[in-house]
């Protein structure tokens, strides 16, 4: 086979003699994967030449030239492609590398909750996705709890708590708080000492205290509520509590009541004559 020179030379065979390189991508390094928005790091190795960066499969501008491409700010999942170019040539292959951006998961709703005094409650929300932690600080500590609901353990006062998501290594920017309010119902108030007289035949009802749903019991707490029918006794005390909205105050009033006997007259025909 002839390629140029003159008659007589003699032939070349090319395709033991030459090899041809073609350049090309032989690495890429895969991105750390980011949070909402922000930019990317794309690195890429050529086997010769230059890495030329594009924004599309076909795009015949470069956006960048270098084996480390950082992107502009993208709030969406995108694809880029790597070149190897050699003087300037953009033809040949082009490799994909993904700078992956995965979406803040939100806390869409909350649902708090009321109980009484010495009860737990029940503290829930609903998330775009993710997992749901809950913490006793709006910020650091350990979660107490995973799960779209919080059982929370049995209280005496109200309590805020927070909760955060986390979805594929990304999380709320700040924990929203969830509050569980407890009611607390005071004592009534009223008299400590009430007084009656023995022929009055008085009983719990006839104590007088201020408050709403008086229960009374015979012990400052535990217990099962008196009737109120129940006689009032001398010298004895009485507890009171009252009930509000629902829940029965964990305070009791005392009451200690006395009764006196009633001194009776006479009548003259049973006074003795004196002698």
């Amino acid at each position: 086979m002839e390629y140029g020179g003159t008659p007589g030379d003699p032939d070349i065979d090319i395709s033991a003699s030459t090899k041809i390189n073609i350049a090309s991508i032989t690495n890429t390094v895969p991105p750390t994967p980011i949070c909402g928005s922000g930019s990317v790091n794309l690195e890429a190795t050529a086997s010769s030449g230059d890495v030329v960066w594009f924004d599309s499969l076909t795009a015949t501008t470069p956006v960048f030239t270098g084996a480390t491409f950082t992107t502009p700010v993208i709030n969406t999942t995108t694809s880029y492609y790597a070149l190897a170019s050699v003087n300037g040539c953009l033809e040949g292959k082009r490799t994909e590398v993904v700078a992956t951006v995965n979406p803040i998961p939100s806390i869409d709703t909350i649902t708090e909750d009321t109980v009484c005094e010495g009860e737990s409650g029940t503290l829930s929300v609903t998330v775009s996705q993710g997992t749901v932690s809950w913490f006793n600080t709006s910020v650091g500590g350990s979660s107490i709890a995973i799960g779209t609901s919080f059982t929370t353990p049995v209280l005496s006062s109200t309590i805020t708590y927070y909760v955060e998501v986390t979805s594929n290594g990304c999380t709320t920017a700040m924990r929203e708080p969830v509050t569980l309010t407890v009611l607390q119902t005071p004592a009534p108030t009223g008299n400590n000492i009430q007084e009656f007289c023995d022929i009055e035949n008085t009983t719990l009802a006839d104590l007088v205290v201020t408050g709403t749903a008086i229960l009374w019991y015979s012990a400052d707490s535990g217990g099962t509520a008196l009737m109120d029918s129940t006689p009032l006794l001398d010298s004895t005390t009485y507890f009171a509590s009252q009930t509000i909205a629902g829940c029965e105050g964990s305070e009791r009033l005392p009451v200690e009541v006395f009764i006196y006997d009633t001194v009776i007259p006479l009548l003259p025909n049973e006074i003795d004559p004196m002698e």
